[in-house]
C-alpha cells in the first residue's frame, strides 16, 4: 500500500459510534445471532404465532425478549413489505393485548434496535414501517399514536435523493447565513455537540489528515453547526473547529424546535451535492470521505 493509500486509511479507522442526544438511545446494541434455523425458516408474519407474551419478566430478559425482537428483524431483508407489514400488525396486536409493560418492554426494544444510530440493526426504513403499523393499529391509543406520527415526520425528512431542508445560521464572523447560500459541489454538514468525544475524535482526524485538506481545497465545504443555540458554549469551543471549515450556531434554535433535522446524536452528518440534494443521510465520516475520493 503506498503512502498516500495508507494515510486514507488511517483516516478512515473511526469508530462508528455517536455520542447520544436522547435518552432512550444511550444503551449499547451488540449483534446478536438468531437463536435457530427454524427462526430463520419462519414466515415473517407468522413469527409471533407461538411467542408467550403474558411472561413479562421473560421479556424483560435480553436473551429472551430482545433476543426475539432480533429474529423478527432478521427475517426482513428476504420478505416482502406486505409479509413484515402483517408481521409487525400480529406483533402489535399481541403485545397490546398483553398490557402496557409488555407493549412499553417492545416499543422500547424497537428504537433501540432500529432507531439507534450505535446498533448494529440500525435502519431508519424498518423503523418506518413500524411506526406506520402503529399509527394505523386499532389497538394503539391516540396519545401514543400522535408521538409516532412527530417521530415518522421526522424521519421523513430529509432523506436520500430529496433536496436538504434549508435553515439559517449565525457564523463565526456574526454574519447571518444560510445554507443555501453556500455554492460548493459538495457540503458535508456536521451537526455537532460542543465537548462530545465522538464528534472530537471526528474533528481531531479530519484536522490532521491532508487528504481531506485537499478535498476542501477543491470541491468540498465542510459545514459544522452547533444547533443548541447556546452563545457562550458556542464561542468558548470555537477554537476546537478548524479554521477551514464553517462553523455555525443555530440562534433560534428552529432545527430542533421546528424539527427540520432529526438531531438524535452527535454527531448527525450528511452528504449534500451541489442542488442541495441528500446523498448520505446520518452518513458514517469514512463511507462519505471514500464517495468524495472516488469523485
Amino acid at each position: 500500500m503506498n503512502n498516500k493509500l495508507q494515510r486514507w486509511a488511517a483516516l478512515l479507522f473511526i469508530p462508528f459510534a455517536a455520542c447520544n442526544n436522547i435518552s432512550n438511545t444511550n444503551t449499547k446494541v451488540e449483534k446478536k445471532d438468531t437463536v435457530s434455523q427454524q427462526n430463520i425458516l419462519t414466515k415473517v408474519e407468522d413469527f409471533w404465532e407461538n411467542y408467550d407474551f403474558t411472561d413479562t419478566a421473560k421479556i424483560k430478559d435480553p436473551d429472551y425478549g430482545e433476543q426475539a425482537f432480533v429474529d423478527f428483524i432478521n427475517l426482513f431483508p428476504n420478505s416482502s413489505e406486505e409479509s413484515i407489514t402483517k408481521g409487525i400488525d400480529r406483533w402489535i396486536e399481541k403485545s397490546v393485548t398483553a398490557g402496557k409493560e409488555v407493549f412499553k418492554s417492545f416499543d422500547s426494544i424497537a428504537d433501540k434496535y432500529l432507531y439507534n444510530v450505535n446498533s448494529p440493526y440500525y435502519n431508519e426504513k424498518y423503523y418506518a414501517l413500524i411506526l406506520k403499523q402503529y399509527i394505523q393499529s386499532p389497538v394503539v391509543d391516540k396519545l401514543r399514536k400522535e408521538k409516532y406520527k412527530i417521530l415518522l415526520d421526522l424521519i421523513n425528512k430529509n432523506n436520500v435523493g430529496t433536496p436538504a431542508t434549508d435553515f439559517t445560521f449565525k457564523t463565526q464572523e456574526n454574519k447571518n447565513y444560510s445554507l443555501y447560500r453556500i455554492k460548493s459541489d459538495y457540503i458535508i454538514l456536521f451537526f455537532y455537540q460542543p465537548g462530545c468525544p465522538v464528534c472530537e475524535q471526528h474533528i481531531s482526524l479530519l484536522r490532521e489528515n491532508t487528504l481531506f485538506q485537499d478535498l476542501l481545497k477543491k470541491n468540498v465545504t465542510m459545514l459544522a453547526i452547533y444547533p443548541d443555540g447556546d452563545e457562550k458554549k458556542w464561542e468558548n469551543y470555537k477554537e476546537n473547529i478548524p479554521v477551514s471549515w464553517i462553523n455555525g450556531m443555530d440562534s433560534n434554535k428552529d432545527l430542533l424546535n421546528k424539527r427540520l433535522y432529526d438531531l438524535k446524536a452527535s454527531p448527525t452528518i450528511y452528504l449534500l451535492d451541489k442542488d442541495k440534494k441528500v446523498i448520505f443521510k446520518d452518513g458514517n465520516i469514512s463511507d462519505i470521505l471514500t464517495y468524495l475520493q472516488r469523485r
